[in-house]
């Protein structure tokens, strides 16, 4: 995750380039830089850490101050955040180039430029960019970036400075968004809209092709062949909060509906030739050849996450995994080898359970390898090696995006140990990617169904208390959607084994306790239409959540929620959203603090 900002105008760019930056540190704040023209030449100051001080690094220089033409940008770490090479923004003597988003054929195009004469200071994508457009550049700014534009694979949204070109700041945009705003003699460009209407009201997000020229008297937007286009300015909100909500009424559901673009960015950044790749993360090679038990913590979602992951490892690399409740783990005594992997997952990096059984088995001689959101969190400092989970801010205190990216880089994890312990070959790994990544599109699909999810919510939200079953993966899925629903909305729900549901929890099962089974695991649906139909002989309403091949007594359809069909081993992913839904319509319906519900933090630190 990134932000860019851009300013041209006659005041000071470097303090409105801060200024503009600060509204988009959640977008990450382990590295920023900053690029200014100053008397035809380009200046550039980057730093390792937050924001604030890269303000105390340019507050030395009082000349950055007379720049009026300029672009910065704040990231996590693209790598190696304490090199400046790897800080954006990257550029060469003739032009600076900044990014947001990330680019997929940076190796293949790296090679390309080494071969025509081009040396290189980092790794990174942008800095690929840069060398690129500076050799494309011939005089014509539009003209070059039109070129790199068609060469270019990704989501990715750049702005760039040319040396030759005084007061002047380019943008263009793939996949990825990016926005101009005009002033009064001053343009801006932004990667997020929340920062722009901290200066002017008028906007225009740009369209797939459409490169922008920004001086301080107007902004010109032009096609791929240079082409002046006619667009209209649009009005922007007056509400910042609302603003950064994208215009959803909370952050629970923004967060929920940027899933599907979130996981699908997360997986393209870590796959090469259509297999799982590490290399930008520096875990080592052969890491996962080394252990042959995997022992996974964590502490509520993220432990339901490496529920998961357990089942995940199980089937792919077919070696013995365990996942454990950090909270409980951390006061053991365990039993570990050399030849065990920990995992611990978290969101924020600072769950005290979770870093205390991350220490304890670091204790005992055990490899820790940290999936977690924050960089810079004590977790990813203390751990051995780190993965990311590159799923940005998660502002809304049940974890819904988080989640989901850490089933997304368990899913990796274990391809890529079935590959190294020669369980599965690269033809059969570059299928279950494939399969993993047109998953992604289930996402969207089943936010098409937020009407139908609507009315069954508003039935649960009558009630006091729902048992979640299911079998196989829906089982830890199910332990997600109960403390999802019970984070949200106060109503007591269990989850359970639907085969362990007659051992006991049958018998509260009445009119007025309703049942959400999910059924998703197709060589487990004669079980899971069992348990059905004997939950509706007790007289119970139940909510049933399947795939669509999944039939139904034509009793139940009025009461179902269909999921599309895919591998059994990837339905998580859409079960996971129609959980998360079904959760937040519940929660809306019975007028609860969505966001902040009571007594909740968004990480458990003492």
């Amino acid at each position: 995750m990134s932000g860019l900002f851009g300013y041209t105008g006659a005041a000071s760019a470097l303090e409105h380039i801060l200024h503009g930056l600060s509204k988009l540190e959640y977008r990450g704040y382990d590295c920023a830089g900053i690029s200014l023209l100053i008397n035809g030449e380009i200046t550039a100051k980057k730093v390792a850490g937050r924001l604030s001080t890269l303000k105390e690094q340019t507050a030395l220089y009082s000349e950055l101050k007379r720049s009026t033409c300029g672009m910065g940008s704040t990231r996590w770490a693209p790598g190696a955040a304490a090199e400046e090479s790897y800080i954006p923004p990257y550029g060469t003597a003739r032009l600076s180039l900044t990014i947001s988003g990330m680019i997929e054929n940076y190796r293949e195009l790296r090679e390309q430029l080494s071969s025509a004469g081009y040396a290189f200071d980092s790794t990174s994508d942008g800095e690929v960019a840069a060398k690129l457009l500076d050799w494309l550049y011939k005089g014509n700014p539009v003209e070059a970036l039109a070129k790199a534009n068609s060469m270019l694979q990704g989501s990715y949204a750049i702005a760039v400075l040319f040396a030759d070109c005084p007061h002047e700041l380019y943008g263009v945009a793939h996949n990825s968004p990016l926005f101009v705003g005009r002033g009064e003699r001053e343009s801006y460009v932004a990667s997020d809209l929340s920062a722009l209407v901290e200066f002017t009201q008028e906007y225009h997000a740009l369209e797939e092709g459409e490169i922008a020229c920004l001086s301080p008297e107007n902004i010109r937007v032009m096609d791929q062949q240079g082409n002046l286009l006619t667009k209209e300015m649009q009005a922007a909100s007056q509400d910042l909060a609302q603003v950064r909500k994208g215009g959803y009424r909370h952050f629970m559901m923004k967060e929920i509906c940027e899933q599907e673009q979130l996981l699908e960015d997360m997986l393209r950044s870590r796959i090469f030739w259509g297999l799982p790749s590490f290399d930008r993360d520096g875990l080592p090679e052969g890491l996962f050849a080394r252990y042959h038990r995997v022992l996974i913590l964590g502490c509520g979602t993220a432990m339901h996450a490496g529920a998961l992951g357990k089942e995940f490892i199980e089937q792919l690399a077919h070696i013995p995994a365990e996942v454990h409740l950090a909270a409980e783990y951390r006061f053991r005594d365990p039993i570990l080898s050399e030849n065990t992997l920990v995992i611990a997952l978290s969101q924020s990096g600072e769950t005290t359970d979770t870093l205390s059984a991350m220490r304890l088995a670091q204790s005992k001689g055990a490899k820790v390898l940290a999936i977690v959101n924050v960089p810079g969190s004590t977790m990813a400092r203390e751990a051995d090696y780190v993965l990311y989970t590159h799923a940005g801010p998660e502002i809304s205190i049940a974890s819904t995006k988080v989640f989901m990216l850490q089933m997304g880089v368990l899913y990796l994890v274990a391809i890529e140990m079935g590959r190294a312990h020669g369980r599965i070959d690269d033809s059969k790994a570059r299928d279950l990617v494939k399969a993993l990544l047109e998953s992604t599109q289930s996402i969207g699909q089943v936010l098409e169904q937020n009407e139908q999810i609507q009315i069954q919510a508003s039935k649960i939200a009558r009630t006091q208390s729902v048992y979640y079953i299911g079998r196989g993966l829906d089982w830890p899925m199910m332990m997600e959607g109960s403390l999802k629903l019970k984070e949200v909305t106060y109503i007591h729900a269990e989850a359970y084994s639907a085969g362990e549901f007659r051992h006991g929890p049958i018998s509260l099962v009445a009119p007025d306790f309703p049942v959400v089974a999910l059924a998703t695991q197709q060589k487990l649906i004669p079980q899971m239409q069992d348990n059905i139909r004997e939950i509706r002989n007790q007289e119970s309403s139940v909510l049933v959540i399947c795939r669509n091949s999944f039939s139904l007594d034509d009793s139940l359809e009025q009461s179902t929620i269909r999921l599309p069909d895919l591998d059994d081993l990837f339905m998580p992913i859409p079960a996971a959203v129609a959980l998360q839904l079904l959760a937040y319509y519940t929660a809306v319906a019975k007028g609860r603090n969505v966001d902040a519900p009571r007594h909740l933090t968004k990480a458990v630190t003492d």
